[in-house]
């Protein structure tokens, strides 16, 4: 377990978080219109995951590009395609990386 301090731009708002060695896996299919605000909330609670693991089933919408483009400080976020499939694939994927 580690604890960081983070600064979002401004000194007040400065704050401590957790962040645990486990990861929080999220399947999806053309969720474009809410995944860039699901990362943005996993950023702001104060026990952090080490990774967000994305498994997207074949999104047509940007989703994947979203969530690339979406930043969670001391967070990796990681995105795996399974491009031509759907939700259920992402959900079946055995391994990441």
């Amino acid at each position: 377990m580690t604890t960081e301090r983070y600064r979002n731009g401004d000194a007040d708002k400065a704050r401590d978080i957790i962040i645990l060695p486990v990861s929080l896996v999220l399947t999806t299919r053309n969720e474009a219109n809410t995944v860039a605000e699901f990362l943005r909330s996993v950023g702001t609670q104060t026990v952090l995951p080490a990774e967000v693991v994305l498994c997207d089933g074949g999104s047509t919408d940007g989703t994947v590009d979203i969530a690339r483009s979406t930043k969670i400080p001391g967070v990796d976020v990681v995105v795996i395609e399974n491009p031509g499939s759907n939700i259920a694939a992402g959900r079946d994927r055995k391994s990441v990386g």
